[in-house]
């Protein structure tokens, strides 16, 4: 199944947009490690950003990178969003609430914690009436979002956004749900090759094994990065695409299969 790359956006420790990480993935720039950003969600409006969580802003404002880097607002666009298990700083929040003898929870923060929330603020800010789809396929969230969105693009013939994003959770439940940092990945996917055409991605899952091992980061930091978040099993194929290189990836997926993701640089067809 094939899609194009037509908008890109990232957000992560040390990898702050697109542009900055492109860079560093090519080795124009160092990577220096740091606490990832701190988004603010701008395109909300101001209301629902001071009701929104941590992870509803990271996913919202890596999404309006890659639409702006596309050239086109969300607003015609299907959308797919994947986290390995949700907002768990929330679902943490909740469950210390109802241990407390009042048991009180905030409607905020419980309208918030449904795993659908950041599509939810997302067509919000992009006033985006289109379809939308909340998945989660742990840490194979990336192969399976990407998929799904792909599966939009291929059958309906529409652009899709792919939004892939986790959080970390505080204790007891990061023991559980072990996510080092926030992280961010989105893709804006075509199904059909244009001027704004970046890359085009081939994919097809098959069974895990040594002929079909999954991709890491030459670089020890960065693959420590990769392996510190489940959205973050993206950067193989987000690398291939920085230095313009049409190779093979191998990702995550579920159930004892992994994705193969081919890379290539010729959009033509």
């Amino acid at each position: 199944m094939k899609v194009f790359v037509e908008g890109i956006g990232v957000c992560g420790p040390g990898l702050d947009g697109w542009e900055k990480t492109s860079a560093i993935l090519r080795g124009l720039a160092p990577y220096e490690d740091g606490p990832a950003p701190q988004p603010k969600a701008e395109m909300l409006p101001p209301a629902e950003r001071r009701r929104s969580s941590a992870t509803i802003r990271l996913a919202v404002s890596t999404t309006a990178e890659a639409t702006r880097m596309a050239g086109e607002g969300g607003e015609k666009k299907v959308s797919v969003f994947a986290s390995s298990g949700g907002d768990g700083e929330l679902a943490a929040r909740i469950c210390e609430a109802l241990a407390k003898p009042e048991k009180a929870v905030s409607p905020f923060m419980f309208h918030n914690s449904v795993h659908n929330a950041p599509s939810g603020y997302w067509g919000i800010a992009s006033q985006s009436m289109e379809p939308s789809n909340s998945i989660s396929c742990g840490n194979g969230s990336f192969a399976g979002g990407l998929l799904e969105a792909a599966t939009f693009c291929a059958v309906d013939g529409v652009k899709a956004i792919l939004a892939v994003y986790d959080y970390p959770s505080p204790p007891p439940l990061f023991k559980e749900m072990k996510i080092d940092f926030p992280f961010a990945m989105a893709f804006v996917l075509s199904p059909y090759p244009s001027p704004c055409s970046i890359a085009a991605l081939d994919m097809h899952a098959l069974p895990a094994g040594p002929s079909a091992a999954v991709s890491t980061m030459d670089d020890p930091r960065i693959e420590a990065v990769r392996m510190g978040n489940p959205a973050a099993r993206s950067l193989p194929v987000l690398s291939a695409i920085a230095n313009g290189e049409s190779v093979e990836t191998v990702v995550e997926y579920v159930d004892g299969l992994v994705m193969k993701v081919r890379v290539a640089q010729d959009t033509a067809s």
